[in-house]
């Protein structure tokens, strides 16, 4: 009886250890993808700010009207709309995939917040 007793509880000990490894594997997931989000955020904010910069740098020029403001403008809006946005976009994408949703959720948003822009 006693050798009963003994297995019994070992195979809840062995129950228990294998639910602590659980619980620590998916805590060490959550902790992945709130570390993954984080570093997206922070891309986000970088390219946001780069954005926002050669805007001003555009506006700036536009206001000056000096002959060839067009020319010195145009590999800023080059920058901006070929490669800072597209990435931006990707960055959202998949911060929003890493949520769970899918951009096609977000339909009812105003189209400037999902649009890829040209």
């Amino acid at each position: 009886m006693g050798t009963f007793i003994a297995v019994i509880a070992l195979l809840i000990a062995a129950w228990q250890l294998h639910l602590q490894r659980k619980e620590i594997e998916k805590g060490n997931a959550i902790e992945k993808l709130s570390s993954d989000l984080e570093k997206l955020r922070v891309a986000a904010d970088m390219i946001k700010g780069e954005v926002d910069l050669r805007e001003k740098i555009i506006a700036d020029k536009k206001t000056k009207k000096s002959i060839d403001w067009d020319v010195e403008v145009q590999p800023h809006i080059d920058m901006v709309n070929k490669i800072l946005r597209p990435s931006l976009m990707s960055i959202q994408k998949r911060i929003v995939e890493l949520y769970g949703g899918e951009l096609s959720e977000l339909k009812e948003l105003p189209k400037h917040f999902y649009a890829p822009r040209n």
